[in-house]
């Protein structure tokens, strides 16, 4: 596959939304029975064309106490779908 296989930018908006948390900061999942939790890792926005919702979406290093650890180190989470976590 060859980058010039991805369709052109249209424009990104003049200003981007504020991230509700920062690099390092530990999240859990909010609205699930048993929550994964860990650290942000990474920060970024997308328009809806390619993910189906525009936003800012988080890269979540998991705890290696969290749930999915076993099956996944790294999980990829809406704003909407994250809580601050403080752990124990």
């Amino acid at each position: 596959m060859e980058l010039t296989d991805f369709p052109a930018v249209q424009s990104l908006p003049t200003v981007l939304p504020k991230p509700r948390f920062q690099l390092g900061e530990s999240v859990r999942w909010a609205v699930v029975t048993e929550p994964d939790f860990g650290q942000i890792v990474g920060i970024f926005y997308t328009e809806g064309d390619h993910n189906q919702v525009s936003g800012i979406y988080y890269l979540v290093l998991l705890d290696a106490q969290s749930p999915s650890h076993g099956i996944c180190t790294q999980d990829m989470a809406l704003e909407v779908d994250l809580e601050q976590w403080h752990p124990a």
